[in-house]
């Protein structure tokens, strides 16, 4: 029987991660020698990253899984084969050498692979205890030495836990193949947030239980709510954001979370959800953009989404055009991410401001040409009919935008 296979820990790096979540599956089926295989990459993953602690302790798991195995790889073979024990990529001609194990540790592997030889003895019974020689079996012990003692204690995220994560019921990740699904859960951090109890969005964050509220990192003001099933992803078509946090009511709620790069990574054979999920955190950072600005500050979460939901998200690339100087304001228009580029001499807008809101307001023209700056902006647009309904509509809209 092997030994247990070493579980990711939320403090890994990601590619250790990885490799870890795809060694596990494939040791839970039996396939040990590819689960042994992604346990090298992810030691050499740690390793890469810095973490050498961390890739100790990898390699020793390896080592002994490797030496745990190879009995059942050497009684696998078909009883008319004699093994003789090489190095994995030397010369066989080493072996008969008396420094034979030196060979081996010069070649940077202290791995022992058996390579069967056919015999004349068709009838020869093999067993494992005769296959090694006093000093090939040395070899194979001094490949697999005792775990230290100080070691910490292993994730408490084990694969077991996998089928308890209900992530099938996340509207965003319904359509993602159950394959990876198990490793989005076997990676997942999960945590139970008490109330008004904060966490920072650095990936994708569902809701499992209860509800959050999201908002701003430097503002209390809530962006929008989210309910078990929700899922919020923190960046959308802009490289820039707005950084946010989710927060738990006057209840606790549970939330699983992974950062941007696992969840990248794990979802890249799934296109079509990243481009779903990344529609919804276009109109989730243009709703956290504007509530960094005046409407954010003067106007209560009710009223705000009611005025907002009329508004259109765009998303433009650098130098794409929004207003041309000398003609009329094409209407409402909320800079929410990124940055607007105006002709020389005139302030842009910030973020959560309004482009020419006073001129739009006089029916007057542009008195600039803006554009979409170096990294493009995300804008909630009214055209010009709409935004005279909502002025009409919500007074203290107006007067927000008189003081524009």
């Amino acid at each position: 029987m092997v030994g247990a296979y070493p579980d990711p820990r939320t403090d890994d790096d990601a590619d250790v991660a990885w490799g870890l979540t795809n060694g596990a599956l494939l040791f839970r089926e039996g396939e040990v020698q590819d689960a042994l295989s992604w346990l090298r990459r992810a030691t050499s993953a740690a390793a890469q990253a810095g973490c050498h602690r961390r890739a100790a302790e990898l390699r020793e798991a390896a080592r002994r899984l490797d030496a745990q195995s190879a009995p059942q790889r050497i009684s696998s073979l078909p009883p008319n084969l004699a093994p003789t024990l090489v190095p994995p990529e030397g010369d066989l001609d080493a072996l008969d050498a008396p420094d034979a194990l030196d060979v081996l540790e010069s070649l940077g592997s202290t791995d022992v692979v058996a390579v069967a030889r056919p015999t004349d003895d068709d009838d020869l019974e093999l067993e494992s205890s005769d296959l090694l020689t006093p000093r090939a079996a040395a070899a194979t012990t001094r490949a697999s030495p005792p775990p230290p003692p100080s070691l910490p204690p292993p994730s408490s995220l084990v694969l077991d836990a996998v089928a308890t994560l209900p992530l099938a019921r996340i509207a965003a990740l319904a359509d993602v193949p159950d394959d990876v699904r198990a490793r989005l859960a076997a990676v997942a951090s999960v945590e139970t947030l008490a109330a008004d109890e904060a966490l920072a969005v650095t990936g994708l964050v569902v809701v499992l239980d209860g509800e959050v509220v999201v908002q701003p990192v430097s503002s209390d003001t809530a962006v929008s709510r989210l309910r078990a099933g929700d899922a919020l992803l923190m960046q959308g078509s802009l490289a820039s954001s707005v950084p946010l946090r989710v927060v738990a009511g006057m209840e606790t709620a549970t939330v699983a979370s992974w950062p941007a790069t696992t969840l990248h990574r794990l979802l890249d054979p799934c296109p079509w959800v990243l481009a779903e999920l990344g529609e919804q955190a276009d109109r989730t950072q243009a709703l956290a953009g504007i509530a960094l600005g005046p409407l954010g500050h003067r106007l209560d979460e009710e009223l705000r989404d009611r005025a907002l939901a009329a508004l259109e998200v765009r998303v433009l690339a650098a130098g794409e055009l929004v207003a041309e100087r000398g003609e009329h304001v094409p209407g409402m228009i909320a800079l929410c991410g990124g940055s607007l580029a105006l002709d020389p001499g005139v302030a842009p807008p910030r973020v959560g401001e309004f482009l020419f809101a006073a001129e739009l307001l006089r029916g007057a023209a542009a008195p600039a040409r803006a554009v979409a700056g170096p990294g493009g902006a995300l804008l909630l647009v009214g055209e010009r009919h709409r935004t005279q309904e909502l002025l009409v509509t919500f007074p203290p809209l107006l007067e927000i935008f008189a003081g524009a």
